[in-house]
């Protein structure tokens, strides 16, 4: 596919936002993470149109042309063309897909502050154990000092 930019590879970063409806930041974040799989030319991402439909399940585009419904009828291999427009989204469905958008991007930013929380716990269970064996084998270990009692230590003895 040839994109905006001439790159016959895919879509740049804001080509496949648009083309999505999804953030930069969503598409940056799930490049990074893994989720996406992209190319960079020249510091761009290049990003295949396939893998952007995979990645994000995205529904591809009905191939009748804009504004006209098809519709199949019940007799085999009769297929009619309705001029009738399809119906078009309402206001209220670009704002839901937007918070629904924010609120996965929030989510991920919760697992991820999950994700560092659990590790920190690990590390602070590991010294705890390590500082505990430490103590335990400090008791075990007697001193000179600690066998001649309380006068031996004034006296010297």
């Amino acid at each position: 596919m040839l994109g905006e930019t001439g790159d016959e590879m895919g879509l740049t970063l804001g080509e496949a936002a648009k083309h999505s409806g999804l953030s930069k930041a969503t598409l940056s974040r799930a490049i990074k993470s893994g989720k996406l799989s992209a190319s960079k030319n020249d510091g761009a991402y290049s990003i295949e149109l396939s893998e952007l439909y995979r990645a994000f399940e995205l529904k591809a585009p009905s191939p009748t042309p804009e504004g006209v419904a098809e519709t199949v009828s019940e007799t085999p291999n009769e297929t009619t063309r309705n001029t009738t427009e399809t119906p078009k989204k309402h206001p209220e469905t670009k704002a839901l897909e937007r918070e629904v958008e924010l609120l996965r991007e929030m989510l991920a930013q919760k697992d991820e502050a999950i994700e560092r929380e659990r590790e920190m716990n690990g590390f602070l269970q590991e010294q705890l154990s390590k500082t505990t064996l430490l103590l335990q084998h400090s008791k075990t270990v007697e001193t000179p000092e600690a066998r001649k009692g309380i006068f031996g230590r004034i006296l010297g003895k």
